[in-house]
């Protein structure tokens, strides 16, 4: 949806981008409550799970694997979206809007949110390499150039990057659960712990 807006809408994305990160922040924190209700219930079913819930244990027990399996990731997702939301609008401002459209924060922010922890960590490298790159093409593009009659900026935008390489993660990260890359896998679990 953001993609498309992002390619065909762009006035629709930029009055509701706003709107639009609350609305996934709301979503992420309501999924989250949700999957927490939901592994309560999983336990309640199994007989072996069972003795881990009220009245054999203390609903402490309960509340506090929970908070760390899924409330701490989502914690983590939200301070590295607002984080990354109000660095990126601060340095844009102090630099007279020279690195993002007003539009880019939120989509980055909105990619960390959906990606989750502690995908959002790849994400950023991948964007700052990609913009790296691109800038870099950029500058060798210009300068091969002989001809510079028209004014080509010498920024270079990531704003369809965003959401292109937050898909290009999710994408990555089902394929590497759907066929068991265990190398993968470990590696998402040791940066969780960590």
């Amino acid at each position: 949806m953001i993609l498309g807006a992002q390619i065909i809408l762009r006035p629709y994305l930029v009055k509701r981008v706003k709107l639009i990160f609350w609305l996934v922040l709301a979503f992420q924190i309501l999924l989250t409550f949700y999957d927490v209700k939901k592994q309560y219930s999983i336990w309640q079913t199994s007989e072996l799970t069972n003795r881990l819930l009220p009245p054999y244990q203390p609903i402490g027990f309960f509340l506090s694997y929970g908070f760390s399996r899924f409330l701490i990731p989502l914690i983590f997702s939200v301070a590295a979206a607002l984080i990354f939301l109000f660095l990126t609008k601060y340095l844009n401002r102090r630099f007279q809007e020279r690195f993002f459209y007003p539009e880019e924060s939120y989509l980055g922010a909105i990619a960390i949110l959906i990606i989750s922890h502690p995908l959002w960590a790849v994400y950023l490298i991948l964007i700052i390499l990609s913009v790296l790159i691109g800038t870099l093409a950029k500058k060798i593009i210009l300068k091969l150039k002989t001809n510079n009659q028209q004014v080509i900026t010498n920024r270079f935008s990531p704003y369809y990057l965003w959401t292109l390489l937050a898909i290009f993660i999710i994408i990555i990260n089902k394929i590497a659960t759907a066929h068991n890359w265990e190398w993968f896998l470990m590696a998402i679990k040791l940066w969780r712990i960590g």
